[in-house]
């Protein structure tokens, strides 16, 4: 007996991870913490205000994104600044992205947002 596909949502899809998800790199594990500049999608003109200052935690990468757990929610379209300071000769770093996804987890993780990749600059220290 063969089952047809079944491409409408049910009670049960919501607890599957990412429902339909389609990855074009391959993901590996990361960890260490980030602190990350947030802006909405379009800040020009907006209160400074509307930005914040987010504490991160790498859970994976790609060549397109990162995964991070977040302590606070950020709506998909987010601009995001991760900063890591400079560590020793290495040069401090940003990693430019916006957030496609922002899924709530349990009380202790916070959230997990999906982050894609824009650019990478680095600034000698």
């Amino acid at each position: 007996m063969t089952t047809a596909l079944r491409l409408t949502p049910t009670e049960t899809d919501s607890l599957a991870p990412i429902p339909f998800e389609r990855r074009r790199a391959a993901r590996r594990s990361t960890s260490g913490k980030v602190t990350a500049l947030a802006a909405p999608p379009d800040d020009r003109g907006a209160s400074p205000s509307l930005r914040r200052i987010v504490a991160m935690s790498f859970v994976d990468r790609s060549s397109s994104g990162v995964g991070v757990w977040s302590d606070a929610p950020l709506d998909a379209g987010w601009r995001i600044e991760l900063m890591s300071p400079p560590h020793g000769p290495e040069p401090a770093e940003a990693i430019y992205g916006k957030v496609v996804r922002c899924t709530p987890e349990s009380s202790t993780r916070g959230y997990r947002l999906g982050i894609a990749l824009e650019g990478l600059a680095t600034n000698a220290a």
